[in-house]
């Protein structure tokens, strides 16, 4: 590591932990390895720090920041009701085509009765 003026040899353990600064970790127990320590150091610091972060995105509903969860709840919504108008406009179209069949059947027997009183 030319940067740490370490260029002639392989470093050892106390150097490595003290050119990542964590010689005061790497005194706590001697013969754990460095990279062993390092994780052990980020975790704790990992720790100490909030893991999730809300932050709003593209999809907010109305500039609100909301969960996943309301978010799927409002989609679920949307669906439904995309179902349900369309369950109504083929529930009328079913209505319309019933009472055309209905008419057309009526004008039928009209039909058929007046040939047969003739």
């Amino acid at each position: 590591m030319p940067e740490a003026q370490h260029t002639s040899h392989t470093l050892t353990r106390s150097e490595i932990a003290e050119i990542l600064r964590l010689s005061h970790i790497a005194k706590d127990d001697p013969d754990k390895p460095v990279l062993n320590i390092v994780i052990d150091y980020i975790e704790s610091l990992s720790k100490n720090k909030e893991a999730k972060v809300n932050s709003s995105c593209q999809t907010d509903f109305e500039g609100r920041n909301i969960g996943l969860e309301e978010k799927l709840r409002n989609i679920d919504y949307e669906y439904l009701q995309k179902l349900e108008g369309e369950r109504i406009t083929s529930q009328q179209t079913l209505e319309e085509k019933f009472n055309n069949f209905k008419k057309e059947y009526d004008k039928r027997m009209k039909a058929e009765m007046a040939a047969e009183v003739t």
